[in-house]
């Protein structure tokens, strides 16, 4: 976790949490599903995802981190963190998800 710390603290800017995230309004539910609720999304995030596949979703959207960013954060390559962010919208996407 001190990697992750360290990496938003050089872009200078605050921490923020999935759920404290609202600087475009809506933008959550568009990405996953449109009719599902805020609430909804983080329930099946966190009974659905992986602790990395949440960080990678944490990082990608909250602290709009680009994927080389995320990759440099947590030791991978960026192609992987695509595909590992590709597979956690895919798990919020299914209907068995929600």
């Amino acid at each position: 976790m001190s990697r992750i710390s360290h990496s938003i603290e050089q872009r200078d800017r605050s921490a923020t949490t999935w759920q404290d995230t609202d600087s475009e309004p809506g933008a959550a539910e568009r990405i996953v599903e449109p009719s599902l609720t805020r609430e909804q999304i983080r329930s099946t995030m966190t009974r659905r995802l992986t602790q990395e596949e949440q960080l990678l979703l944490i990082l990608w959207y909250a602290e709009r981190m680009e994927p080389e960013e995320i990759a440099e954060v947590l030791g991978s390559t960026a192609a992987r963190i695509r595909i590992i962010h590709d597979h956690a919208i895919a798990q919020l996407r299914e209907p068995a998800a929600a």
